[in-house]
């Protein structure tokens, strides 16, 4: 009767003992996700910061003016790229910068319509050829 009772003690410690590593790899696993999560909220926040520290700026020299925007370019030594454009913007007329984006703009507009105009080229060459050599073929 012991025997019995032997062998059904093994089997389930057996169970268990696969049933703890599986709670461990699951734990191991969660805790990972966790980490995950962590870094992606703060990146979020980060990112969310970010954001309000440009829109705080952008209000305060609405406010304030040149001085402002020329004092902070003289105390601030790292700055990001969207105060830089900003400062480039400062003592321009709203023409003058609209002038340079939309020249901007064409730019990229003529670069794309460049890029499509030689894959449309590129297309009717092998079409060509493909008839021809179908042609060569049948013929």
């Amino acid at each position: 009767m012991s025997e019995g009772f032997s062998g059904l003690k093994s089997v389930v410690e057996a169970k268990l003992g696969d049933m703890d590593v599986r709670m461990s790899k699951f734990e191991k696993n969660q805790r990972q996700l966790r980490r995950r999560a962590k870094k992606i909220e703060e990146k979020l926040t980060s990112i969310e910061s970010n954001k309000n520290e440009e829109r705080n700026y952008e209000i305060m020299v609405e406010l304030k003016g040149r001085k402002t925007v020329r004092r902070l370019r003289k105390t601030r030594k790292t700055v990001s790229l969207a105060r830089k454009r900003m400062w480039s913007r400062v003592g321009k007329t709203v023409r003058m910068v609209r002038k340079k984006t939309m020249r901007r703009v064409k730019k990229r507009k003529i670069k794309n319509l460049k890029k499509t105009k030689k894959t449309v080229t590129l297309l009717r060459k092998a079409k060509n050829t493909w008839r021809n050599h179908m042609e060569k073929v049948l013929c």
